[in-house]
């Protein structure tokens, strides 16, 4: 088995290619190749995926994903390939395979051996050799935010390495001629190397390009300048003087010199000089000078309790190396302003002082560089002949930070890169990093998350900087308007700085402003503060389907995403839209708001940043383009639907559907959401109510009526009837204007299985009899007999037995007619109980019977076969076939715990309650009738209570 990681991730064996269909399946051979042979701890893959914030089922995933790459390897050959890849029992992976069959491991081989062979032109060859087996950027490219962009990023800079390295031997051989343009190329891609520029001088001179050789010089020294503010090195400058006087071969300068004799590289003069730690008596002469650069302190900081104190613990309670905390959060959330009251609290915890610096990391455009801020680091510790080097900075600044007490701040930091050469050596130091990305990981920072003030710290900001009497006097508006700001102390900043400038404007003013989402944000700007700019910093660091998701999800306004609505969104698939999403995440644009019922996480937004997106979807996106994503969202949520609906009754029965499309795509990702349909319906509820009231107001009022009746039975299964009824109504009056007569008549029907549970039979009568007749006159004939059957059912609710009988039979051709078994059960059950009210017990029990066959001989009627089994109990009751009564009731009970059907396990319990009671036992008859009760109970009392609370009463008057 062959595997190549230099370019996109290859797994082949026999020249033949095995195809892994997942990213996390090719990263993860990947990642166990550049260890080949070596054990990779299981906790190091979790980091390389997903970085320090794997979601909660990580463990889970990469188990699955090996698992899933062993049997690819089982089949992809006569031989089992897959016993390549082991596990060590709870520990990790390995991958046993010879070294060669690994590309970055003959790359690594090779490119060592170059440097140690005595002739340039055998180094030629073999390096050559080496970038010949690069195929693209390692392991298929990845961007900043990737968790394992710090393997990309090692592995490119081996090849740039390597290349610099051949640059080198074919300057050597003379072939400057064949080279230059390629180093041009090159130094023009890597700016910040400074030996590509040399070697770009010397082809340039060598070829006789003598002008252009001083040119680039020049025009690199003006972008040092201009990017990092600093000047060339003594060795570039040298070789600059040395061009000038023409005198290139005599200057002793950088890779234009052969080998020494042993063969192991430049002669000692052409070798670069190096600067070794600063040892004790260098760093005397800094002693003095105590840096204090933190900016002043927040003078009306408010709550935060928890965090400082966390961040206390991590910075002066630490014992073991350097204590760095990591101090993460959105735009705007305060991560500065706690971390420099705290370092101002600290101060004398840290006596040798205090650095500050603002590396400006979520402006690219603006960001500070390493070396520049470690001059400027240096320039505070009394430095002032600062280095020319990355290296010899950072090896002078850690030798004077080595034996100080030290506390460093690095605000606003973007990437490990720009962290890690900041971070002292001392053990008495200590670090908080501020910025959007959670960095640190890997040298052991302790991250502390900051989310958005808690009420009460919210209503103190504002008592602080507007005054406590102001705030006291308008109690309820100053609420409002915390609510209206989210809850993030940039917004509180803002507006309670309008009221301190504005002493006329009262707090309700500020809130009637704010109450437009259109125009929030931009009453959410003062001065230099800014709620729009802050997030627009975020928004720009993130890549083209990143942008795309955010604005999509603004526009969409639902109150949770999960992967399948955002690959909707985007027209993707699973594996893509979550990275997409773990991207915003990853820039704090989203945070976790828990998990779906297929173990993916699931996302919020802050409502200041849905308020960014909307206006991000309004400018960039096309009105055609949102409602494509907008028509993929909702046909998802209504394919989810529908098969959660299959799951729980058996089929598509005693149900209408509109012509609404749905997705083909996402079919294995909808059957994991609907394989456990009432924890589906519990994450997503609010959502589905969203999706309904987004679709009627979008007016794509088909995907509105059918979702709204398709989850219609799942609302009284959990007793959520207010959410019920609002969607149910806001279903009717979309159907309505529309003109829709079958969404009308299908809304309806699901109104009048409310009004009926909520014991309003007149109103339920009338919404069955107005969907009886649209169904008719739109030819719905499947319609038309669900709605007589249950005209039928609120006739016998009102004690009209033989309306009740003559609407049941007449609807049972219809549904027969259309297939549902499950109707013509309810039918054959509902005569039964028609029947068993009017004592006649043989034609109950015929009926019944005939119900409980026809459940039974189809699979998935579990939720039918439950009803009928019940009444079955009600049946044996009147007949005093008592244990048969309890037998039929436990079935239920059982089922409808499976089900996680509180309504139903209500129902069993009541049946269980009367048989108790007529068994003699009270006691267990009165606790199985409270049980029920509480999981029944609700403010206003439903018609199942009220049978309940009857057969409570009957126990009570027995006793």
């Amino acid at each position: 088995m062959d595997i190549g990681i230099l370019g996109p991730i290859e797994v082949s064996h026999a020249g033949r290619r095995i195809p892994l269909a997942r990213r996390q399946q090719s990263l993860i051979m990947g990642f166990l190749a550049l260890e080949a042979n070596q054990l990779v701890p299981r906790e190091k893959l979790l980091e390389l995926l997903w970085g320090e914030r794997p979601p909660l089922k990580a463990r889970a995933v990469v188990q699955t994903r090996i698992s899933e790459i062993r049997t690819v390897l089982r089949s992809a050959a006569p031989e089992d390939l897959s016993t390549h890849l082991q596990t060590a029992g709870n520990t990790g992976y390995l991958l046993r395979i010879p070294a060669e069959s690994v590309d970055v491991q003959v790359f690594r081989t090779t490119t060592e051996r170059a440097r140690k062979v005595a002739s340039d032109e055998e180094a030629s060859a073999l390096l050559r050799g080496a970038l010949d087996l690069w195929r693209g950027p390692a392991l298929g490219g990845c961007t900043q935010e990737d968790p394992f962009a710090v393997v990309c990023q090692g592995l490119d800079a081996a090849r740039l390495t390597a290349t610099e390295d051949l640059f080198d031997v074919e300057l050597r051989l003379g072939n400057h001629n064949q080279i230059v343009d390629q180093i041009a190329e090159l130094s023009a891609l890597h700016p910040t190397r400074e030996r590509l520029i040399g070697q770009l001088m010397v082809a340039l001179y060598r070829a006789g390009r003598n002008a252009e050789s001083l040119h680039s010089y020049d025009r690199w020294r003006r972008w040092l300048a201009d990017e990092l503010g600093v000047d060339p090195g003594a060795d570039l400058q040298a070789l600059h003087l040395a061009v000038l006087q023409g005198n290139l071969d005599g200057a002793g300068i950088l890779s234009a010199h052969p080998r020494d004799e042993k063969g192991s590289g430049p002669a000692p003069s052409a070798r670069r000089h190096s600067v070794s730690a600063p040892d004790a008596d260098s760093m005397n002469q800094f002693a003095a000078k105590i840096p204090r650069t933190l900016p002043p302190d927040i003078a009306d900081f408010s709550g935060r309790t928890q965090e400082l104190e966390s961040l206390r613990t991590v910075l002066i309670g630490s014992e073991d190396g350097i204590a760095a905390a990591s101090v993460t959060g959105q735009g705007g959330v305060g991560k500065t302003a706690l971390s420099i009251h705290l370092a101002h609290q600290l101060s004398g915890d840290f006596p040798d002082g205090q650095l500050y610096i603002n590396l400006r990391g979520a402006d690219q455009s603006t960001s500070v560089e390493p070396f520049v801020a470690l001059g400027r680091f240096l320039l505070s510790l009394g430095v002032d002949d600062l280095p020319h080097t990355l290296e010899e900075r950072q090896d002078l600044y850690r030798g004077l930070l080595a034996k100080r007490r030290v506390l460093v701040v690095l605000d606003n930091a973007a990437t490990e890169a720009q962290v890690i050469p900041l971070i002292p050596s001392g053990r008495n130091c200590a670090v908080i990093i501020n910025g959007r990305a959670r960095l640190g990981a890997t040298f052991g920072a302790r991250p502390i998350d900051v989310d958005v003030l808690r009420p009460s710290d919210a209503d103190q900001l504002l008592c602080r900087m507007a005054g406590v009497q102001r705030v006291q006097n308008e109690a309820a508006s100053a609420q409002e308007l915390a609510r209206l700001c989210g809850f993030l102390p940039l917004a509180l900043r803002i507006v309670a700085a309008k009221l301190v400038t504005k002493p006329h404007w009262n707090i309700a003013k500020i809130v009637r402003l704010l109450e437009d989402e259109r125009s929030r944000l931009n009453h959410l700007r003062h001065e230099h503060l800014d709620v729009r700019a802050t997030i627009s910093l975020s928004f720009a660091g993130l890549d083209a389907d990143g942008q795309r998701l955010l604005r999509r999800i603004g526009d969409i306004n639902l109150p949770e995403i999960g992967v399948g609505l955002a690959a909707s969104l985007l027209d993707v698939n699973v594996s893509v839209a979550e990275q997409v999403l773990e991207h915003l995440f990853d820039n704090q644009l989203v945070e976790v708001a828990g998990e779906d019922s297929a173990g993916y996480a699931r996302y919020r937004l802050h409502d200041l940043v849905k308020l960014f997106a909307q206006e991000q979807a309004s400018v960039d996106e096309s009105p055609s383009e949102l409602e494509a994503a907008r028509s993929r969202a909702f046909a998802f949520y209504l394919e989810v639907a529908a098969v959660a609906y299959r799951a729980i009754f058996g089929g598509d029965y005693l149900t209408i559907h509109g012509p609404a499309l749905r997705p083909a795509s996402q079919g294995r990702h909808v059957e994991e959401l609907a394989s456990d349909p009432v924890r589906w319906f519990e994450t997503e509820r609010t959502a589905i109510v969203a999706v309904v009231e987004r679709a009627a107001e979008t007016g794509q009022v088909d995907c509105c009526w059918d979702l709204m009746c398709t989850v219609s039975p799942l609302f009284p299964m959990r007793r959520y009837f207010d959410e019920w009824r609002s969607i149910a109504e806001r279903a009717l009056a979309a159907v309505q204007e529309a003109g829709n007569r079958k969404g009308e008549a299908a809304v309806r029907y699901r109104m009048g299985m409310l009004c009926a549970d909520r014991r309003e039979h007149e109103k339920a009568m009338e919404h069955f009899e107005v969907a009886t007749r649209l169904f008719h006159e739109e030819g719905e004939r499947h319609g038309h007999a669900i709605t007589t059957a249950h005209l039928g059912m609120v006739d016998r609710f009102l004690g009209k037995m033989d309306s009740a009988l003559e609407n049941y039979e007449s609807a049972i051709p219809g549904l027969r007619a259309a297939g549902d078994a499950a109707g013509e059960a309810f039918v054959l059950r509902s005569i039964g109980q028609v029947h068993l009210e009017r004592g006649e017990y043989s034609a109950a029990d015929i009926n019944m019977d005939k119900a409980l066959r026809l459940c039974q001989s189809l699979d998935g009627f579990r939720m039918a076969e439950a009803q009928v089994t019940f009444w079955q109990g009600m049946l044996r009751l009147k007949q005093r076939r008592l244990d048969e009564a309890e037998c039929n009731f436990e079935q239920v009970l059982a089922l409808m715990q499976v089900l996680g059907d509180p309504r139903g396990q209500a129902q069993a319990l009541r049946g269980l309650g009367m048989c108790y009671h007529q068994q003699g036992h009270r006691e267990k008859a009165k606790g199985a009738l409270t049980e029920a009760m509480e999981l029944i109970r609700q403010p206003r009392p439903g018609l199942m209570e009220s049978y309940i609370r009857r057969a409570l009463e009957e126990v009570d008057a027995a006793r």
